[in-house]
């Protein structure tokens, strides 16, 4: 991304984020309107919540590195599995961005249900 292109910055970085920030929250309230309030539900709901955020940033960061060319799409043709792991590992490592807000809401939930 050049500083000549201001909507490379908007849409490979921002976009990503507030993505993975709107489901953090949106992840969490889908899963809990199907448990009940308990303790165990809640860290149910963090586990769950997790996995499902994690794959989310897996396939971002497929899409986006797919999107750089031909030349990332034959090395991901040609091992799929190491290309797979790779973008599990930026998903996981995306819980810089999502975790936080995750436990934020997870934590008042655990606080209504002690309560």
């Amino acid at each position: 991304m050049s500083s000549s292109d201001p909507f490379g910055f908007t849409i490979g970085l921002l976009l990503p984020v507030a993505v993975l920030m709107v489901a953090a929250v949106l992840v969490p309230r889908f899963v809990s309107a199907r448990f009940a309030t308990d303790l165990r539900y809640v860290v149910l709901n963090l586990v769950i919540s997790a996995i499902v955020l994690i794959f989310i940033a897996t396939v971002i960061f497929a899409i986006f590195y797919l999107a750089q060319g031909p030349e990332v799409m034959n090395l991901v043709s040609a091992n799929p599995l190491l290309a797979f792991r790779r973008f599990a590992v930026l998903g996981a490592g995306s819980a810089i961005i999502w975790g936080p807000i995750l436990l934020i809401y997870l934590f008042g939930l655990a606080q209504k249900s002690v309560a």
